[in-house]
Parts: C-alpha cells; sequence; structure tokens
C-alpha cells in the first residue's frame, strides 16, 4: 500500500500530477541482456482545498478602568489573549488605502507605534476611498507579518512560479511514451518504450518559385501552372494562400486559396496568370500553415517573342470635313509564335486623333481591329506631329549655335517633314544642302524637306540671338 499525505502551508486550492515510475526488466537495444528501467508510467492527481481556519474569540465589556491589552476603544477586551499560543499568523484589516485599484505601488513596511481601525470605531474616524479623504492605517504587531513569515512568503510565491513555469515548459516539450508487452514462445519476454516527438504542423512545397510559360492557344488559361503541398508528418494541416500586393496590382492567381492536407498527403495547387500589357509579370503568394511554418511561392510569367505587323501600313482620312468626326480602321496582324499584347502611346498622337481599343491581346496567328477617328478643329494637312526638346546653353549675342539632329524615316513611303517656326523669329532651320529641301519665299518661317523611305537625313536648328 502506498499513503500519500499533503500538508498546506498556504490558503487555496491545489492540483498536483504525480508520475509513478513502474520498473522492471527491460531488453536493451542489442535484444541481447535485460535491465532494470522503467517501463510504464501511471499519473495520479492530487486535488485539495486549504481553507482559513477562525477561532471565535469572546469578549466581555469593560466598565472601567482598561487593560493592557484592549482596542482603541477601550470597551472590549479579549479573554485569554495574553495565554492564547495558537493565534492566527494574519488578520484581515480594511487597509482601502492600499488598494492596488487606485494606487500601483505595495509597501509591506509596517508602521511603528500603529493602532488598529475596530468596527465599533467611530463612523467619522474612518475615511474611504470614496470619500476621497486620507484616512490613518494601524497595524497590530500582533498580527503584523514577521520578517520570517514575509520571507516564506515570498519563498512561496516564488516555488509556485517555477512550478507553473516548469509545467509550461514540459508540456511544450514534453515526449508522447508508451510501453508495450511481448511475448516469445508464450513466454513473457519483456517490454518494449516506444518513444515520439511531438513536432508542430509543417507543409513543404515542391518549389519555391514557379515560372509561367504559354501552354495552349486559349487566351485565358495559356499562362498556368502547378505546386505541390506535402504534409509529412500525421496530422491534418490546414493552410490559406495570401497574395504579396505590388504597386501595378495583383496578375496571379492561385487555387484552392485555402484548404486542409491529409496526413501523409500532398494537394495540387494550380497558378494561373492574367495576361495583358499593364499586368505585372512578377508576383508572390505566402503560404501560412494555421500553428504551424509560413513559406513563401515566387511566381514568374514569360510571354515571349512575337511580331506584329500592320495589314495597311498608311491611314488615309483624305478630305475631312472641318469639326465633323472621320472614322477609319487599321488592322494589326500576328505573324509571331506567341500571343502579342499591344497598347497605344497617346503620347505620339494628335488631339484631334483617338485610337480604340487603347490596348489588348492579338492571339497567335491572329488579327485587331482598331477604330482610329480623327475631328479636325483647323484646316490644314497633317500626317503626324513630333515633339521634341533642343537645349541651347551659354550662346553669345550675335552668335549662332546650331543643334543637330537626325530624320528618319521608318515608312515604306517617302515623307515629307515641315517646320513652322512662325512664333520663333530667331531660329532657323539647318538642312545642310539636303536635296530633298523646300524653299518658300512667300512664308520664310515654313521649312520642308522630304525623306524618302527606309533612310534618314541630317538636320540641324540654329539659334542667333540678338539681346
Amino acid at each position: 500500500n502506498v499513503i500519500c499525505s499533503f500538508v498546506p502551508q498556504q490558503i487555496g486550492e491545489f492540483k498536483v500530477k504525480q508520475v509513478i515510475e513502474i520498473i522492471g526488466p527491460v531488453a536493451d537495444e542489442n535484444l541481447r541482456s535485460l535491465s532494470m528501467k522503467p517501463f510504464h508510467y501511471i499519473n495520479l492527481e492530487f486535488n485539495s482545498i486549504c481553507k482559513a481556519y477562525t477561532k471565535k474569540v469572546g469578549v466581555k465589556i469593560n466598565p472601567g478602568i482598561s487593560p493592557l491589552i484592549s482596542n482603541p476603544t477601550r470597551q472590549f477586551v479579549i479573554k485569554d489573549t495574553e495565554n492564547q499560543e495558537d493565534l492566527p499568523p494574519v488578520a484581515a484589516m480594511l487597509r482601502s488605502t492600499r488598494t492596488k485599484l487606485h494606487h500601483h505601488q505595495t509597501d509591506d513596511v509596517s508602521e511603528e507605534d500603529a493602532l488598529i481601525a475596530f468596527p465599533n470605531d467611530r463612523a467619522a474616524s474612518i475615511r474611504t476611498i470614496f470619500t476621497k479623504m486620507p484616512r490613518h492605517d494601524y497595524t497590530d504587531p500582533d498580527y503584523e507579518y514577521t520578517d520570517l513569515e514575509k520571507l516564506e512568503k515570498k519563498m512561496h510565491r516564488d516555488y509556485y512560479a517555477d512550478y507553473i513555469r516548469n509545467l509550461r515548459n514540459a508540456r511544450l516539450q514534453k515526449e508522447e511514451q508508451r510501453s508495450f508487452t511481448f511475448r516469445i514462445n508464450n513466454i513473457p519476454g519483456g517490454h518494449i518504450l516506444v518513444m515520439a516527438v511531438i513536432l508542430p504542423v509543417k507543409l513543404e512545397l515542391s518549389c519555391n518559385e514557379i515560372v509561367l510559360r504559354p501552354q495552349t492557344f486559349l487566351l485565358k488559361t495559356c499562362f498556368r501552372g502547378t505546386v505541390r503541398l506535402y504534409n509529412h508528418l500525421n496530422r491534418p494541416a490546414q493552410f490559406e494562400w495570401k497574395p504579396v500586393r505590388a504597386l501595378k496590382g495583383i496578375a496571379f492567381m492561385i487555387r484552392p486559396a485555402k484548404g486542409i492536407v491529409d496526413p501523409y498527403c500532398s494537394l495540387e495547387c494550380e497558378v494561373t496568370w492574367q495576361p495583358g500589357v499593364s499586368s505585372p509579370e512578377k508576383g508572390e503568394f505566402i503560404l501560412q500553415v494555421s500553428g504551424g511554418n509560413t513559406l513563401t511561392l515566387k511566381c514568374t510569367a514569360h510571354v515571349g517573342h512575337t511580331r506584329v505587323t500592320f495589314l495597311e501600313p498608311r491611314i488615309l482620312f483624305s478630305n475631312s470635313s472641318q469639326g465633323l468626326t472621320t472614322w477609319r480602321k487599321a488592322i494589326l496582324h500576328n505573324i509571331g509564335q506567341n500571343h502579342a499584347y499591344f497598347k497605344v502611346c497617346d503620347e505620339s498622337l494628335l488631339p484631334t486623333i483617338n485610337i480604340v481599343p487603347s490596348e489588348g491581346v492579338i492571339p497567335f496567328g491572329g488579327i485587331t481591329i482598331l477604330n482610329i477617328s480623327c475631328t479636325p478643329t483647323v484646316a490644314e494637312k497633317f500626317d503626324t506631329r513630333a515633339k521634341n526638346v533642343f537645349n541651347f546653353s551659354g550662346t553669345y549675342v550675335g552668335n549662332t549655335e546650331v543643334v543637330p539632329f537626325v530624320i528618319k524615316n521608318r515608312g515604306v513611303t517617302r515623307a515629307k517633314v515641315e517646320f513652322n517656326l512662325k512664333d520663333f523669329p530667331l531660329f532657323a532651320m539647318d538642312f545642310k544642302g539636303n536635296a530633298g529641301e523646300f524653299k518658300n519665299t512667300e512664308v520664310p518661317y515654313m521649312y520642308a524637306i522630304e525623306v524618302e523611305e527606309s533612310t534618314s537625313v541630317e538636320c540641324g536648328i540654329a539659334f542667333s540671338p540678338v539681346e
């Protein structure tokens, strides 16, 4: 028989788990010898409650002379107080000024020559926290903690704090144990102790970076790839994908976005990219495992090379009425090996020209129609207008500085380029004697030159300051 005893040292409720080891012969690792080792464990749980013990003390009325031991009112005397040996270690007195609700510092130092405010004092002599007035604090030396009691109290507090801390560490770092018995030729051979280490749930990726390339001719599903999640543990793992937002937005998607991977199983997730000229070609996803690890998946989309041409390289509006809108069509043909994504650069367009759609997709081997509108506001001839900036710095008065530049005709027909310097009388064009130069003596501020197809002409703009 095993007898367990409990001797409380403070008031409260106690719960303790005691582990009992069963020792017996256990086979060694080489299975050649036996040794005395613990092969089974039994957990005993002890529960106890220690309550405070209050002894009733009789009082008698003091009609005359007050004895040495009495309360401050000198009216009641405790019987046999001088000879009493089993005094309680502490008495609970009202100490409103020491409450932690209004004061964040405690003081265990007792005041000398202090008295106790008993309940039979005058009501006017008691000041509580609700009157917002200070009151006297009395401490009876007979009920005050001694230095030894204060030390024991601190030791108890530190002991249980360490006990709780050790329990928590043991729970976080515990190991699952179980003993099995075995028989050889129907004869008990001993016990086998099986130990397992508890690990947090964890998922693994088949790859940390995935590159998407065109797979099919379907526009919405041509950029796709897969990544696999592996769960090598014996516990289900719950996960969720969270995209990392970029300045250009998010063009990648992954499905399923959340789910559960069963023990010793894997799950395939599909990654797709929404193609477009404005779609970012790089992105990231964060894989968060509930109660487990966190991983990062980087995604990249490779569009591939392509080639696009105009079926008609030149669009003619002929005679367009001033103030009215004229529509023409341009056809883009994709002659490359991949889908093409285009965008119209508005910076190079005249304010009277509008092209829709401004961006889109040209399928592999397909065509896309651009609708071009022209709404002229003035009567003029134009093919297109180019805007360039020429910087002249440090030109002296009376001198001429020439900034050279080159005109390139990348078209398939001859082009005529005109320069209108009506509002800039200090500037002039220098075509360096090219054969295609046009001169108009009636309009001296207008300059023109013809450039043959697929050729270039060296020119210059001259600046002659006079003041």
